[in-house]
């Protein structure tokens, strides 16, 4: 990581400056990668176009930039944006390849101070906890947007704290539609709420409550479609971790069982997960497993493989 101190020049330059900080910081990944299939069983397209049962490379760095800086009155500023050349890898249950252009993107730009904070980005804010309220994935549902806030959708984001109590507000410019998100915490119980309002469907919430006993966590949350799921997660001094997860599912596809585990020794650490372990969702169990193994300096290598038939073994390196 590399930064820049521009404090004593602007401080020459202006008095209404009390400190400014430039930071530059990188991320590459590396490796050879096959994709398997779709979750359909049909095979995937990949970013050469080439079969399914070839392993084909990689390669992608990512440029960051972080500004920021404060007033003599208290006040703190800053703006972000990055790039990423090349071609990535994730192991996913879909298209893992992902070709980059290279360019930047929307920067992101704050004010804060004892009011809060504002975040302006054009089209670049995500949705608050998208994944667990998206929407279900039926093509013949007339969506415009297929989750609470697509990725990169609002402009405006508000962010404060009072107390124990944590709120958010997200806008989108374009459609006048709204987010707010909300969380409260008090010793050992966590509670969240999500809202967002959508374009074409009913308006999209979710609630959920966590318990802490000790190295053990239980949560329990449910949503608009009245899918519910009560989860029990461990983490342990030594390493290990462990978590399980019943969906009822209401809202479409039949009850799941989820479970997942990891351990860490040292540099090495190993993770598998299983969703819908007992086939009873309409279809056989998913599953992952992955690897890595941090040599230090910001070098780690990682490898992994799924139910899909996706293979990877590469290199991730932090600058």
């Amino acid at each position: 990581m590399k930064k820049i101190l521009l404090a004593t020049t602007l401080l020459s330059m202006s008095a209404g400056y009390a400190a400014a900080d430039i930071t530059w910081t990188g991320s590459a990944t590396a490796g050879i990668a096959q994709n398997g299939t779709d979750e359909g069983g049909e095979a995937d397209p990949n970013a050469y176009g080439k079969g399914d049962d070839e392993f084909l490379s990689y390669s992608s760095a990512t440029l960051a930039v972080a500004f920021s800086g404060a007033t003599d009155g208290g006040l703190t500023f800053g703006a972000a944006l990055d790039l990423t050349a090349g071609v990535s890898y994730a192991l996913a249950d879909d298209d893992g390849f992902d070709t980059n252009g290279g360019a930047f993107g929307s920067p992101s730009v704050f004010i804060a101070g004892s009011f809060g904070k504002i975040t302006f980005s054009t089209d670049n804010i995500d949705g608050f906890d998208g994944d667990e309220l998206s929407v279900a994935d039926d093509p013949a549902t007339p969506l415009i947007d297929e989750s609470v806030g697509l990725d990169g959708e609002y402009d405006v984001q508000y962010d404060d704290t009072f107390g124990p109590v944590a709120v958010g507000v997200l806008a989108d410019m374009d459609t006048g539609l709204m987010a707010v998100s909300g969380a409260f915490s008090t010793g050992a119980l966590a509670l969240a709420a999500n809202y967002a309002q959508q374009d074409v469907i009913d308006d999209i919430y979710n609630v959920s409550a966590t318990y802490t006993l000790g190295m053990i966590a239980i949560t329990a949350s449910t949503d608009d479609q009245s899918d519910a799921s009560l989860g029990v997660a461990y983490a342990g001094t030594n390493g290990i971790s462990a978590g399980a997860t019943y969906n009822t599912n209401t809202g479409g596809d039949d009850a799941s069982f989820d479970i997942e585990a990891g351990y860490t020794a040292n540099a090495l650490s190993v993770s598998a997960s299983v969703d819908n372990v007992s086939g009873a969702n309409g279809g056989d169990a998913t599953w992952t497993v992955e690897a890595s193994y941090d040599l230090g300096g910001g070098l780690t290598i990682e490898a992994g493989t799924n139910y899909t038939s996706d293979v990877m073994v590469g290199a991730s390196m932090a600058f």
